[in-house]
C-alpha cells in the first residue's frame, strides 16, 4: 500500500507542476515546486513505518534541511550566470551537501531551525545575482510535453522510494536533513535554465526561494504536533499554515517587480 502510494503520489505532484509552469513562467513552477512534495510523504510514511516520534524528530531534519535548499539555489544562480549549464547543479549539491553536513552536527529544536531557515532564506534572496547580470537571449527549446513529464516524474519518485528505504539505517534526524534534498527545485530550475538560459534559472531559483517559506511553515507546525495529534489533524494544520505562508509569498511575487513571474522574456515567451 505504502509502495504505491510512493509511486502514484510523486508523479501526480510532477505532471501538475510541469503543467503549471507551462503556464505561468519558471518563476511560478518553481515557487510551486518548493512545497514539501517529497519529504511531506517520507515523514508520513515514516510515521506509519517507524512511528510517530520517528516521524517528528525527521520533521525537525526536515525543517532544518531547508536551509540546505537555499545553499542550493543561491549556489546553482550564481554558476549558472558564470559557467556552462552543467556547473551549475554540481554546484548546487555540493552546497546542499555542505550546509546538510554542518546541519547535520547540530541537535536543533524547532525554533532554532525555523530561525536558521528563515534567516538562510532571507540571506540568499538577498545575494541572488542582479537582473542585469543574469539577463541572457533565451533558447526557447521544449522537450515533448509526454517525456518532460515522464523524467522529471520518475526522478523524483525514486529519490522518495530510496529515502524511506534508507532512514532506517541513516537515522531520523539525517533521513530528515536529507529528505528535502532539493529535487524539485532542481527539476524545476535545471529544466528553464537548459531551455531559456542563465536568466530563466536565476528567476527560477528566486521563486524557489520565495516557495520555502511556506515548506518551513509547513514542517514548524507538523513537528511538534506529530506525537500529540491524530496524523490527519497533524498534516491539515501544516498544510492550512503552509497555504497561509505560500499566499503572503505569492503577493511578493505579483508585487515586486525583482521576483516577479513572467518577468523574463524567456516566461514571457511561455506567456
Amino acid at each position: 500500500m505504502l509502495l504505491a502510494l510512493k509511486l502514484t503520489v510523486t508523479p501526480l505532484a510532477i505532471a501538475l507542476l510541469t503543467l503549471a509552469t507551462r503556464r505561468w513562467g519558471a518563476t511560478r513552477g518553481a515557487w510551486l515546486a518548493a512545497i514539501p512534495y517529497t519529504s511531506a510523504p517520507v515523514v508520513a510514511f515514516l510515521a506509519a513505518d517507524r512511528g510517530t516520534r520517528f516521524a517528528a524528530t525527521t520533521a525537525v531534519g526536515v525543517l532544518a534541511g531547508t536551509a540546505s535548499q537555499a545553499a542550493f539555489a543561491l549556489a546553482y544562480a550564481w554558476v549558472a550566470v558564470r559557467l556552462r549549464w552543467l556547473a551549475a547543479p554540481a554546484a548546487g549539491g555540493i552546497a546542499f551537501v555542505i550546509a546538510t553536513a554542518g546541519l547535520n552536527t547540530l541537535n536543533l529544536t524547532v525554533l532554532p531551525a525555523l530561525a536558521i531557515v528563515t534567516g538562510a532564506v532571507v540571506l540568499a534572496l538577498t545575494l541572488l545575482p542582479p537582473r542585469e547580470i543574469a539577463a541572457q537571449p533565451p533558447r526557447l527549446r521544449t522537450l515533448p510535453a509526454v517525456w518532460d513529464v515522464v523524467l522529471r516524474g520518475a526522478i523524483a519518485t525514486a529519490v522518495v522510494v530510496v529515502i524511506t528505504a534508507m532512514a532506517p539505517a541513516v537515522g531520523p534526524a539525517l533521513a530528515g536533513l536529507i529528505s528535502p534534498m532539493p529535487l524539485f527545485g532542481a527539476i524545476f530550475i535545471v529544466f528553464p535554465h537548459r531551455l531559456e538560459g542563465a536568466g530563466a534559472a536565476v528567476e527560477a531559483a528566486r521563486g524557489f526561494l520565495w516557495g520555502l517559506f511556506a515548506c518551513a511553515g509547513f514542517f514548524a507546525v507538523l513537528a511538534p504536533l506529530l506525537e500529540p495529534a491524530p496524523l490527519p489533524v497533524a498534516y491539515l494544520a501544516a498544510a492550512a499554515c503552509a497555504a497561509v505562508v505560500q499566499a503572503i509569498t505569492l503577493g511578493v511575487l505579483r508585487r515586486w517587480p525583482a521576483a516577479g513571474a513572467g518577468a523574463t522574456p524567456a516566461e514571457d515567451a511561455h506567456g
